[in-house]
């Protein structure tokens, strides 16, 4: 396994926000004064500044520093991060501005995002760190990032934007550099399958599924099968065929399930994430004992 390839797939956080915007997009997520983000609104925002951080060169490995009160940018911010594989680094707002700019320095950030009404207290640690290139105006507690003084654009030899600039677009997709976890991508007849694809195409397709897991299991044709394990919500029925069939107009021939297991609970961690490694382990056979 390629180790470093292996360390930087794995966000865990990006997963989770997508996986539960698929499964509960209209349930009340984020709540920060009058500002109200359903599952699906916010994925949709995390990911509209996902691709604006895309278009300023920040990919996977990158660096970004983040200074910012309790607030939905802030935790915009970091899915985002998440979503592109770059590393969020959060300033204490406690720390000296000698201490800021260490670890601005140390950890090779490349940007800060700002709060507005954080620029005056953080615009001496910026200027002793000649590598931090972007400053990104987050709203704050004064209103729109764009209200804020332009005269405090220091120091002026940075890239200066807004969270409001870099999400004033329509692309809401996951971006394209998403990756699930190196051990949840799964490899059939020479393909390779992003299981958290799949899974958002079955919670899509029928709003019958409360919960749905898809993994690889051992399959003698193709090395794996692509094979979803389904939850159905209290008092539904859903027939495997029509689901595949339904699949079948939003996935590609090679990533519809070989086989829709259905059961009555998935196994789980004390935190409530699904234990994929258990569910490959238990079902490791099914190919073996099926005619598939």
């Amino acid at each position: 396994m390629d180790l470093a390839r292996n360390l930087i797939g794995r966000i865990n956080v990006g997963d989770s926000l997508t996986r539960t915007a698929a499964a509960t997009p209209g349930q009340l997520a984020v709540v920060d004064g009058e500002r109200r983000f359903s599952y699906a609104d916010f994925n949709a925002y995390v990911n509209r500044l996902a691709h604006g951080l895309a278009g300023l060169g920040y990919e996977r490995g990158a660096a970004l520093a983040l200074a910012s009160g309790n607030s939905a940018d802030f935790l915009a911010v970091y899915y985002a991060c998440a979503k592109l594989g770059v590393v969020c680094v959060p300033i204490n707002l406690g720390w000296q501005p000698d201490e800021v700019a260490y670890v601005l320095g140390h950890s090779g950030a490349r940007g800060i995002v700002v709060e507005s009404q954080l620029l005056a207290a953080l615009r001496d640690a910026v200027a002793k760190v000649p590598e931090v290139l972007d400053v990104i105006v987050a709203p704050g507690i004064v209103g729109s990032a764009t209200d804020h003084d332009p005269m405090s654009r220091e120091p002026a030899d940075r890239a200066w934007t807004t969270i409001e600039a870099l999400t004033a677009h329509d692309r809401s997709e996951d971006p394209q550099c998403f990756v699930d976890r190196y051990k949840d991508v799964i490899k059939t007849g020479g393909e390779n399958v992003a299981s958290i694809e799949v899974e958002k195409a079955i919670y899509a397709a029928d709003p019958r599924v409360a919960e749905a897991v898809v993994v690889g299991l051992p399959y003698p044709q193709w090395g794996e099968a692509v094979t979803a394990f389904v939850v159905t919500r209290p008092g539904e029925r859903i027939d495997a065929a029509e689901l595949i069939a339904a699949l079948k107009t939003h996935l590609a021939g090679f990533k519809v399930p070989k086989a829709i297991v259905f059961v009555d609970q998935l196994p789980k961690t004390s935190t409530g994430k699904i234990q994929k490694n258990v569910v490959r382990s238990e079902h490791a056979a099914h190919y073996a004992t099926s005619e598939g």
